[in-house]
């Protein structure tokens, strides 16, 4: 004779109910590695968000300081300045607009959060002396919690200080024929030169004159050869062309001899102001 066995309990008013089965140890063990899948995921997506949400804080606090800066420079301008006479983009701190660099240098880091500067690249005043065209650099600092008045102090010789345009010299290569991205050879002046690091060609802007493009990635860096962002197209028309132009770059290190850190460019404004 077989025996049959139920377990029964009591609700509250007394009738008798099946009891409800608990969760097996495999059930218990399956939940559990779900769970920690998930918290995995999870703790790997923070940083990303966090990175990210840095990224756009920057980015936005370099854009307002970048065009509080652009209307400084407009200010500091004046039409019957002869200095400033050029059809070229010519380097915003060269002898012909010294000027006008001085007038700003002061005001060049950000009151509001000095974590955060503008750095004046490049101008072109058309000769109707009406307005200018001019490239600003917004920049965060990289090495230390925050900009300070030395930073933006005039390098010793031909030493740029960390605030200061660094004049480089390059030669661009257009990459699309060999199907591989667009690249430039830096033959003069690239020791600031880092990942995500502006650069601002000089000149006639009918000779390329106020191009803008960005390193991407570290192509030789013994050679001085950098790989540039896609977004920045090197022409054919240009391809395996010299030119002159100016970076922001790395921070001048403690030794004052050297560079150092990443690069601190973060965006690049470009406008026309009015002159005065």
């Amino acid at each position: 004779m077989h025996t049959f066995h139920s377990s029964y309990r009591c609700n509250d008013r007394g009738v008798p109910q099946r009891a409800r089965r608990g969760f097996s140890f495999v059930e218990l063990m399956f939940a559990i590695v779900i769970l920690g899948i998930g918290f995995i995921m999870l703790a790997a997506m923070l940083p990303v968000a966090a990175l990210q949400t840095k990224a756009t804080m920057e980015e936005t606090a370099a854009i307002t300081v970048a065009s509080n800066g652009v209307n400084m420079i407009g200010g500091a301008m004046r039409a019957d300045d002869p200095n400033l006479r050029t059809s070229s983009f010519r380097a915003m701190d060269s002898a012909s607009s010294m000027l006008v660099f001085e007038a700003v240098r002061g005001d060049m880091i950000s009151r509001a959060d000095p974590r955060y500067a503008f750095v004046p690249l490049v101008y072109r005043f058309p000769t109707d002396a009406s307005h200018a065209e001019v490239i600003v650099a917004g920049v965060a600092v990289r090495t230390k919690s925050a900009y300070t008045a030395m930073d933006a102090t005039a390098g010793i010789d031909l030493l740029r200080n960390t605030l200061e345009p660094k004049p480089v010299s390059f030669v661009l290569h257009d990459g699309a024929t060999s199907g591989v991205e667009d690249w430039i050879t830096f033959t003069d002046g690239d020791a600031a030169v880092a990942l995500g690091t502006f650069i601002v060609v000089a000149g006639d802007p009918t000779a390329n004159g106020g191009a803008i493009y960005q390193i991407s990635e570290s192509k030789d860096k013994e050679a001085g050869t950098w790989t540039l962002s896609p977004q920045y197209d090197v022409t054919p028309a240009i391809d395996g062309s010299s030119f002159d132009g100016v970076v922001v770059g790395r921070s001048l290190a403690t030794d004052g001899v050297t560079y150092e850190g990443e690069s601190q460019d973060v965006r690049i404004v470009r406008a026309n102001v009015g002159v005065n």
